[in-house]
Parts: C-alpha cells; sequence; structure tokens
C-alpha cells in the first residue's frame, strides 16, 4: 500500500483494509500487526474492524492491532484521543453537556432574550452547537468585532451583541470551573497528537482509515500521519477517473460528493492520481453511472455527450415508492424479513429519518425481530422516560383529571400496590368523579368528594399520598435541584409495590439507567442552573433530559440493522435500503443559522452549509454502490406531496439518458398492501339489528319517541343493549351545560313562585340562580360570565312573562306523566317530565319547554319530525298528569341563551291544536306498531335529512360516516 490510498465506493472497506493489513503485517509480512495502530471514525466502525479482521483470518486467534474512534464532525460522540496524547495533563476537563445547557440558559435569561427557562434552555442548546462548531473549525470569536456592521442588517448586529455571551461572559464562566468545552478539548488533543507525532514521528505502522477529514483537526492529523515512516491514509470512495474540469468544478461546489475528499487532498498537499486504489473492480459501472449522475452542476453540459451504459449499471438496484410513510415502512420491513430466509445474509435499512426507522422497527416487530437502531431512542418515548415527563405535567398542573389518569395507567404506576388493581380502581375513579364538569381544585379536593360519595365504596389512601407529593412540589418554586427532588421522590413513590420500592421498578433496565444516570447528571449541573418555575418545569426537565438517547445492548438482531449514513458509512451488508430518499430529509434541508447569515458566516471563516449535502451525498454515492441496493420513498408525507432527492431525480434522468432504466420495486408495495387487505372485502351498508319482541321497549318518555323517529339505532343502543355514553373527561363547560343551568335555575324559580311573574321578582330569581350556580362548581370564569348572561336572560323572561296577556293560576315544574295506550299499541306507556306547565286562570294549560338549542320549526312539528310537546299534549288531554286540567291550550319553547336579546319565545303555530295532537298520537302510534313487530329493523338516521346530523353518542357504533359516504358514491352525490 501506499501512504495515501483509496478503497472504491461498493467495496467491503473493512474487509478490504483488514485483508490489506495482514498481508502486509501479518505471518507473511513484517509482523508489525500487534504493534499498528489504526483510527477509524466511529466506535461502531472500530467493532466492524475487529470483525472484519476475524473474517480475513477465518477465526485464527491472533493479536489485533489497536483501533481507536476518530470521531467525525456528525458524531455525537467525542473522539477517544486521550490514550493516545502524552501531553493532556495541563488541560482542564471537558464541561458536562448537562452543566453547560444549564450555565448558558442562565447567560439567555440574564440578557432578556426570553423570560422562560424552557425557552433558554433551547436557545443554550443552540448556543451549545454554535460554540462547538466554532471550536471544530478553529475560529476564533475575536474575530466577531471585525465583521462590518455596515455591510449587515440592524437586526444581525444585534445578534452580534447577543453573541458577547459566548464571547465575553461564556470564557470567564468556564475558567471559573476550570472547565473547557468538549469540542474545544477534542481539537487540543488532536492537534497536540498531530504534534507529537511530527516531533516523534510513530516507527509502527500508522493508520487513519475512512475518514474524509473534514474537521480540521482530524486533516492535521492526516498530515503528521503522513511524515511518519509508516503512515497510511485510506480515504473512503475517492473517485480517481474526474479530469481536472471536473476536480475544478467539484472542488467548488461544496454539495458535491467529492468536495470534502478534494479539499483533504489539498490540505495535505497529495494529488488526486497520486492516491493509490487499493480494491477490486466491483459495480465499476455502477459508480461511473452515480458519479456521472452527480457530477458537478458547472459541467453538467457533458450530458449532451453521454455515452452510453449497460444494463449491468443498474444490475442489483431498484426503486421503490410507497404512497406514504407507513407503506414504505412497511415495505422495507417486508424486505428485511425476507433476507432472514436466507442463513447468513445479512441486510440494513440506512437513513437519516429517524420516523420512518422507528417505523421500520415497529413492523419488524410484528415478526418478532427486534433491530438495532444505531441512532437508539429518544428517553422520552422510553417508558422510563414517558412516566417521568408525565409525572413531571401531573405535578405542575395540580394533576387536571386528563394527566391523573394518563400517569395513574402508566404501567410503572403501582402507588403501593399491583400495578393492575391501582388501574382497576383507576378506571373506576374515573367514571365515578373524572368524567363530566370538574367540581375539585386540587386531588385533595378530589379525595374529599370521593369520601363524601355514600355511594361509593373506594380507598382513598393511595389517592391522599399523591396529593401529598403534589402538595410537596407545588411549595418548591426557583429551586430546581428542589424540583427534581420532590419529582423523583413522587415518581419512585408512585412505582412502587407491595413488593418492590419503586427505585427497583423505575431505575431498572437500559431505560431506567439511561434515566437514572440523566436525572444524576442534572442533580450533579443543578447548582449551575437558573431559577426553575414550576410552570416551566415540564418542558424544561423535557429539554434538560427528554432528548436523551437509549441505546439497547441486548436482544437484537445479529443480522439486520438500522444504521444512519454515518454508521454506515463502512460497513458491508448483503441488502442495503436507502430509505427516505426525498429532499429535506436525504439531503437534509440546509436550513438558517440562527445566529449568522451567510454572508457574515463567509467573512468569519466558517464553511457553507452546503458541506453537509456534500458529505451526505459522499455517504449516498457509497451506500448506493453496493451490490444488492433498494432506494425508497414516499410520494406523500403528512398528506402533501413530497420531492424525490436530488440524487434519485439525477440518477433516474441520467439513467434515461443512457439508455436503461432503473427498476421498480413494486412487489414489496403489493406485499405490504397484502399483508394487512381484508380477503374479498364487501361494502357494509348501514347497520339494520331486529332483536326479539321481547327486548323491545314497552315504555319510552316523549323524548325518546323522538330519537326513534331520527335515530332507531340509538334508542337500539341505549334500551336495548343499555349502553350509556360516558362524559367526556375533565368536560369544559359548554353551550348545553350553560342551558342546562339556566333551565334549573329557572325551574327552581317556578317551584317556588307558582303564580304570575313579573321584573319586580328579578332579586328571587337572581339569588336561585347564584344558588345553582355555586351547586355546580365551576371555574370563576365560567361562573362569572354565565351569570352574566343568566341575569340577562333572567330580565328577558320576566319581562316577557310579565307582558302575557293570560293571568297564571299555578306553575307546575318538572311534573311526571304518563299514560298506557295509543292507537294500535294499546299496551305500550308513554311518559313525560315536562319543564313546565301553566294552569292559565281562564282555563286550559300551556304546556313549556325550555330549548338549549334551535326549536324545531312549524314544518318538523307537522311532518311528525318533532313530536315531544304534541305527545305531551296528549299526555295531558287524557288526564296523564295528576290534579292537571287535562285541557291542553298551547305549546310553547323557550329558548334562553342570555346573548343580547335574552331569549327568544317561540308558541307552536297551528290552527288546530287538538287535530295536531290526535294526528301526531295517530302516528306515533303507528310507528310503535311497527317496532312491535319482529321483522322492523332499528335502522341509523333512516330519513336522508338526518343522515348528515353528526353528534350522537351512538354514531361510531353505527358506522354513520361510512356508510352514508359509500351511499353518496353509489347515488353519484
Amino acid at each position: 500500500m501506499g501512504q495515501v490510498a483509496s478503497i472504491a465506493a461498493g467495496q467491503p472497506f473493512v474487509d478490504v483494509l483488514a485483508g490489506a493489513m495482514l498481508a502486509a503485517h501479518g505471518p507473511g509480512g513484517d509482523g508489525l500487526l500487534a504493534d499498528a495502530l489504526v483510527l477509524v471514525p466511529t466506535r461502531r466502525a472500530v467493532r466492524s474492524l475487529r470483525q472484519a479482521f476475524l473474517r480475513a483470518s477465518n477465526g485464527t486467534a491472533m493479536l489485533l492491532p489497536a483501533i481507536h474512534p476518530l470521531g467525525d464532525v456528525e458524531d455525537d460522540e467525542p473522539a477517544m484521543l486521550s490514550p493516545l496524547v502524552h501531553d493532556e495533563a495541563d488541560l482542564p476537563p471537558a464541561i458536562g453537556q448537562t452543566e453547560r445547557r444549564l450555565l448558558l440558559a442562565q447567560l439567555v435569561l440574564k440578557s432578556g432574550a426570553t423570560p422562560d427557562m424552557a425557552t433558554a434552555l433551547g436557545l443554550a442548546q443552540s448556543l451549545a452547537d454554535f460554540l462547538d462548531e466554532v471550536a471544530t473549525e478553529r475560529r476564533d470569536f475575536a474575530k466577531l468585532a471585525d465583521l462590518a456592521p455596515e455591510r449587515f442588517q440592524a437586526h444581525w448586529q444585534e445578534t452580534i451583541d447577543f453573541l458577547q455571551i459566548v464571547t465575553r461572559f461564556w470564557p470567564e464562566m468556564l475558567s471559573e470551573r476550570d472547565r473547557m468545552d468538549p469540542a474545544h478539548r477534542r481539537d487540543l488533543l488532536t492537534g497536540r497528537l498531530a504534534a507529537e507525532w511530527r516531533a516523534h514521528p510513530p516507527e509502527t505502522p500508522v493508520y487513519i482509515a475512512g475518514s474524509t477529514g473534514s474537521v480540521p483537526g482530524t486533516a492535521d492529523l492526516m498530515a503528521a500521519t503522513l511524515a511518519a515512516p509508516a503512515g497510511h491514509i485510506i480515504l473512503p470512495g475517492l473517485d480517481l477517473s474526474l479530469d481536472e474540469a471536473d476536480r475544478a468544478a467539484a472542488h467548488q461546489e461544496p454539495a458535491h460528493p467529492q468536495h470534502g475528499m478534494l479539499v483533504l487532498l489539498e490540505r495535505l498537499g497529495i494529488a488526486p492520481p497520486d492516491v493509490v486504489p487499493m480494491s477490486d473492480d466491483r459495480h465499476v459501472e455502477r459508480i461511473a453511472l452515480i458519479n456521472e449522475a452527480l457530477r458537478p452542476a458547472a459541467t453538467t453540459e457533458r450530458w449532451r455527450d453521454l455515452a452510453q451504459f449497460s444494463a449491468e449499471a443498474l444490475d442489483g438496484l431498484s426503486l421503490l415508492e410507497a404512497p406514504g410513510p407507513r407503506e414504505e415502512a412497511l415495505a422495507i420491513a417486508l424486505r428485511l424479513r425476507e433476507v432472514l430466509e436466507t442463513p447468513g445474509r445479512t441486510a440494513a435499512l440506512v437513513t437519516p429519518d429517524r420516523a420512518l426507522a422507528r417505523r421500520v422497527a415497529a413492523e419488524m416487530a410484528r415478526f418478532g425481530v427486534r433491530l438495532d437502531d444505531s441512532a437508539g431512542v429518544p428517553l422520552r418515548l422510553t417508558r422510563a422516560g414517558s412516566f417521568l415527563q408525565l409525572a413531571a405535567v401531573g405535578l405542575s398542573t395540580g394533576f387536571a383529571p386528563a394527566d391523573l389518569l394518563a400517569l395513574l395507567k402508566h404501567p410503572l404506576a403501582a402507588a403501593g400496590q399491583r400495578p393492575d388493581t391501582l388501574r382497576r380502581e383507576t378506571r373506576r375513579l374515573e367514571r365515578r368523579h373524572l368524567r363530566g364538569l370538574r367540581t375539585y381544585d386540587d386531588l385533595a379536593g378530589l379525595a374529599d368528594r370521593v369520601d363524601a360519595d355514600g355511594a361509593f365504596d373506594f380507598d382513598t389512601g393511595w389517592l391522599r399520598e399523591i396529593a401529598r407529593h403534589a402538595a410537596a412540589f407545588q411549595k418548591v418554586d426557583g429551586d430546581l435541584a428542589a424540583l427534581l427532588a420532590a419529582h423523583v421522590e413522587c415518581c419512585e413513590w408512585l412505582a412502587s409495590t407491595g413488593d418492590q420500592t419503586g427505585a427497583q421498578r423505575l431505575w431498572r433496565g437500559e431505560d431506567g439507567e439511561a434515566a437514572a444516570q440523566a436525572v444524576a447528571d442534572l442533580l450533579e449541573s443543578a447548582e449551575a442552573a437558573p431559577s426553575a418555575t414550576i410552570g416551566d418545569w415540564p418542558a424544561s426537565f423535557d429539554r434538560l433530559i427528554g432528548g436523551g438517547t437509549v441505546r439497547p445492548r441486548h436482544g437484537l438482531h445479529p443480522r439486520l440493522s438500522i444504521l444512519g449514513p454515518l454508521e454506515a458509512r463502512l460497513q458491508n451488508f448483503d441488502l442495503v435500503i436507502l430509505g427516505g430518499l426525498n429532499e429535506g430529509v436525504w439531503p437534509a434541508a440546509t436550513g438558517h443559522d440562527p445566529w449568522m447569515s451567510r454572508p457574515m458566516r463567509a467573512d468569519f471563516g466558517l464553511s457553507a452549509p452546503e458541506r453537509r449535502t456534500g458529505l451526505q451525498a459522499h455517504d449516498f454515492v457509497q451506500l448506493a454502490a453496493a451490490g444488492r441496493v433498494i432506494l425508497t420513498r414516499s410520494a406523500k408525507a403528512d398528506g402533501a406531496p413530497t420531492v424525490p432527492s436530488r440524487w434519485l431525480l439525477r440518477l433516474q434522468s441520467v439513467a434515461s439518458g443512457a439508455g436503461i432504466t432503473l427498476a421498480r420495486d413494486t412487489e414489496s408495495t403489493d406485499w405490504a398492501a397484502m399483508l394487512d387487505r381484508a380477503d374479498d372485502p364487501k361494502p357494509v351498508g348501514a347497520p339494520a339489528p331486529r332483536p326479539p319482541v321481547q327486548a323491545r321497549p314497552s315504555e319510552l318518555p316523549v323524548t325518546s319517541v323522538e330519537t326513534l323517529i331520527r335515530d332507531p339505532y340509538a334508542i337500539y343502543a341505549r334500551r336495548i343493549l343499555k349502553l350509556r355514553a360516558l362524559d367526556p373527561i375533565d368536560q369544559e363547560p359548554g353551550p348545553m351545560q350553560k342551558g342546562n343551568i339556566l333551565h334549573e335555575a329557572f325551574e327552581a324559580f317556578a317551584k317556588v313562585h307558582t303564580g304570575d311573574w313579573s321584573p319586580a321578582l328579578l332579586p328571587t330569581l337572581r339569588d336561585i340562580g347564584m344558588k345553582v350556580f355555586a351547586e355546580k362548581g365551576l371555574p370563576p370564569s365560567w361562573h362569572a360570565l354565565w351569570m352574566r348572561r343568566f341575569e340577562i336572560a333572567a330580565r328577558w323572561l320576566l319581562k316577557v312573562e310579565g307582558e302575557r296577556e293570560d293571568r297564571i293560576e299555578k306553575r307546575l315544574a318538572e311534573i311526571r306523566g304518563e299514560i298506557s295506550g295509543l292507537p294500535g299499541v294499546p299496551d305500550f306507556r308513554l311518559t313525560a317530565t315536562t319543564d313546565r306547565l301553566d294552569v292559565l286562570a281562564r282555563g286550559g294549560v300551556t304546556i313549556v319547554d325550555y330549548k338549549t338549542g334551535t326549536p324545531p320549526s312549524k314544518k318538523q312539528i307537522e311532518a311528525g319530525f318533532a313530536v315531544q310537546l304534541p305527545l305531551t299534549g296528549l299526555i295531558l288531554r287524557q288526564g296523564g298528569f295528576d290534579g292537571v286540567p287535562p285541557l291542553p291550550d298551547a305549546l310553547v319553547h323557550i329558548r334562553v341563551h342570555g346573548a343580547r336579546e335574552g331569549g327568544e319565545w317561540k308558541p307552536v303555530q297551528t290552527d288546530d291544536l287538538e287535530a295536531l295532537i290526535t294526528e301526531t298520537a295517530d302516528g306515533v302510534g303507528q310507528l310503535l306498531g311497527e317496532y312491535a313487530d319482529e321483522s322492523t329493523p332499528y335502522r341509523s338516521r333512516p330519513y336522508v335529512q338526518f343522515a348528515r346530523d353528526y353528534g350522537g353518542d351512538y354514531d361510531h357504533l353505527a358506522r354513520v360516516a361510512e356508510w352514508s359516504v359509500s351511499a353518496d358514491e353509489e347515488d353519484g352525490s
């Protein structure tokens, strides 16, 4: 091997390297293999190279060279060069990531850029990334003062002023703590190692393999390596076929895959033709086609003279386009699963799209395969992390019902009991006291209310213990360490069972260990934290801990992997799937630097954002040149069309121009579609249950008769199946609740004042209304708003009632009546509970019904769709209300809403009330007679005018949305 060599794209990099090193330094070479040093980009590459030596030696025992991870610009772990550097005693330790973020957040808050800690932590992380970038690229913050302000807009000058945080105050903080920024320390270590090698070149073989040298410190170390007698640089995928014009254009184009390599060679003083190729010619046509597709933009005019490629250039390469992300993930999972059918075969999904990676891992779980995702899982998505986060939300809000239920139903929650016991008790508590309008202020109030509920046998001991922890947390404010301690104490108690302590359950497993380490780091750094408030705690806690990564260590599949492009750089697999090839994903959007504009970055000496695109392009070329490759993308994401990756579009265009076609993998998407497809699906119409006659109701209130007309299925579900809709959890007071409270107040008033009403009774009505409102336990804001509306409605109602011509002899509120026997159904019982019956002094009775919504129209009443008041009139006419004259005189709807006009008085307009009542009775009798026949089904919304009237309690069971759309399609509407 020469001093600078390259392993071509598509070759098994670590296997070629291991084979070459064995040949040069093994038994047949100079025998210095065990004395050699190899620096590779990542820890995963270290493992891969060790395995490659075992393969190359056929498992023969040997002493391997020292292999160390070097670190790279995209790696989230620092380089581990300390064992190689002899002169680092004077360097302060690197500051911890958590401590750095907290200290920077302090500075952000002091600057006045934001008032809350969570936002400050976000800005602090962005500043930390900026510090690392500047240190990595060896720029000096002193140059910020040299940027010409007159060239930039005023807000950029304000940004420069804000960056005094990192130019002035941050160095002082580091000095006080005797710490260094991690990236700065890594750069110094790399520089010192390079200086040591220049002064005392290693006598034994040294290899820097697989690095693109994009970090200046790494490039310097490469230069020092070349000065050593046995120093070797092994480059990944240098395109040695580029001519002078293409090299010059690629050198000027940061987004080109060869840009970084050419810049590195220029730094090393090596001409590209002097680089020695050290791999065979496998897939040479594929590589040539890909390189042609990604040629520099400045030389794309050469495509006019594009040479023809043979079909072999695309052998083993195919494109999978799925309708959406779920289908893409499922198709990928099926291809990975197929690999396992052949013993020994390996495969990897390579993608920067973490959402796609998680989807594929989830789909593989259905086959019982647990995949190794190199990026790990964010701590907030793990069992322990989600439990801690739910507790943070609940403690900060005082455990609102939804927050309380989310925490208590978590698998880790036990509260000193068996977890299944707690969940059973939680469900009982939910149904009885956590649904509907909230009637308590905190958990102690909830416990008091439960204890006062004589009909509910429930031990509130554990609920009061949670309340105690919540109260202790609420008393702490401003001290992050105290907040965290109270938070953790609550979580550990809540996770405890009768057999295990909370700590034993909460901090076990990979996710528990990661959460424990994150909490310990935060506690250790808490003295550096700014003031933390209870309201900011959930967001702040998530910023500090939730983004940590949990990487599984056990139970992973040995032949399948999910990798990021960096981790896959030196790997070799039988099948490589490149997923998420959409613009903005791969390559990622260049985005905007929050601290500097492009001209400012250029003046300051930072690299262009497109450099990262060039590194991604290099990874794409390396991976796409492998033997069997599937390129995948989804046509839509979040319901919107996507744009294919620029590399994919170029590859398709150049292939077409060369007379060949990229194969389409439709088989995978077909498999994905078939996997969950039902056999011979048939559209199902609206439900039409036909229960036996003995199961059908023989008694209905008049309100339910109206429901029977409009939506018979609702009667079937409620009266026959005995299904009752649950109230929403922590229900927000709405118009219906407001109307019910107003009506309840007016009904209570009617029971007290049974004669004529006049505006003079307003004080009494107001007092009754305030009492009713107080009993409902409404939030103060709603109480004030609705009480004002109640007073408007009360003024209006008393005014209207005082202007009535008829004198009221007696008002009767909430009176129940019933009759048996309607035309055709002599044994059917009809009941009614009236809002009000006004017995007139002149004789006759006015039936009054309060309405929350819009009263029915005359047309609806006459058509028999609104029968409540006419049927109530029928019960009255037949003497169904004890002590009330059987003389229906008028039917009146009163809509009381409390808006500007107060309400609406709407008598039912009819020329002959007796005839209306009789016609309604005949129609309802006929209807009930039909339902007495077992062949009559209880259909869902049989009348077209009500078919799309969604919002009923049983619409989801009746699948209204499904069959109503199908009916529209069949009708062509």
